[in-house]
């Protein structure tokens, strides 16, 4: 895994990001303003698509396919986004479960 400072991150906790700065072991990515470890980065890509799991957001819906070309599926509306020119948002599986509020016991 190449870390180098413009290229996109997804953190072991599932937080998304470009690295912004590295200083030492340390990685600063532009969506906080606290440092990762080198060894809590999960994956890197210079493609922001290669690091959406299943399970993920983007734009609002449910990612519940991933196609070899790098196309999104969203259920049962079944809509691709075949770049990352049209992805406007992405909440992480993780982070999703972070936020919830559950109502089950």
């Amino acid at each position: 895994m190449k870390l180098e400072e413009g290229i996109y991150v997804r953190t072991k906790d599932g937080e998304f990001g470009k690295i912004n700065k590295i200083i030492g072991k340390y990685i600063f990515i532009n969506t906080n303003q606290y440092a990762h470890f080198k060894h809590h980065i999960k994956i890197t890509s210079n493609n922001i698509i290669d690091l959406i799991e299943v399970g993920d957001y983007v734009n609002g819906s449910e990612v519940t396919s991933i196609e070899e070309n790098g196309w999104l599926g969203f259920g049962d509306n079944d809509w691709y986004i075949p770049n990352s020119g049209g992805i406007k948002s992405i909440v992480t599986k993780e982070q999703f479960e972070s936020i919830k509020y559950s109502l089950e016991g």
